[in-house]
């Protein structure tokens, strides 16, 4: 039986064959991860809380999506208002003054507040996905004057079904 001698390769053209195998490969890899994974991993939506009021006080993002609230001036929180999230979507309540990552679980309007600033009106709504199930529920939420007034003009941005 002969024996057969292994090919030499030049230490150059082994780079060259990995880096065109990488080069190759690397879109094939992409886009498998991201049918695994999904192509939407979610925006991120920034909501600014600042002296008495939120900004955006009103937002339509979509279920995966996260809001962060960041605290720009003031002693300020969000708490979800009792009544006005989703069936099944856990209540939040954050530290005063910190940064606060929320992500959007379940289709519906989530209406939240600044817990010290509520009287005066410190409220904000989400309308996330196109369902609002719960619109008709958090519309009839019993709130101070001031919190429903604001309200009242976030509702009136909420999609029509």
């Amino acid at each position: 039986m002969k024996t057969v001698a292994p090919c030499k390769i030049k230490k150059h053209e082994t780079i060259f064959m990995n880096k065109r195998s990488t080069l190759v490969l690397m879109p094939a890899l992409v886009s498998f991860l991201l049918s695994v994974t999904g192509s939407n991993a979610g925006a991120i939506h920034t909501i600014r809380m600042d002296r008495d009021f939120f900004s955006p006080a009103y937002l339509e993002a979509q279920v995966g999506d996260t809001v962060r609230f960041v605290n720009v001036r003031g002693t300020h929180n969000t708490v979800s208002i009792s009544g006005m999230i989703p069936a099944g979507v856990s209540p939040w309540r954050s530290r005063l003054k910190a940064t606060y990552d929320l992500t959007l679980t379940k289709e519906g309007v989530y209406g939240y507040k600044c817990l010290p600033h509520f009287g005066k009106g410190m409220v904000g709504l989400i309308a996330v996905g196109k369902q609002y199930n719960n619109l008709p529920q958090a519309k009839s939420t019993k709130l101070p004057a001031k919190a429903a007034a604001v309200f009242q003009k976030l509702f009136r941005r909420v999609p029509q079904n």
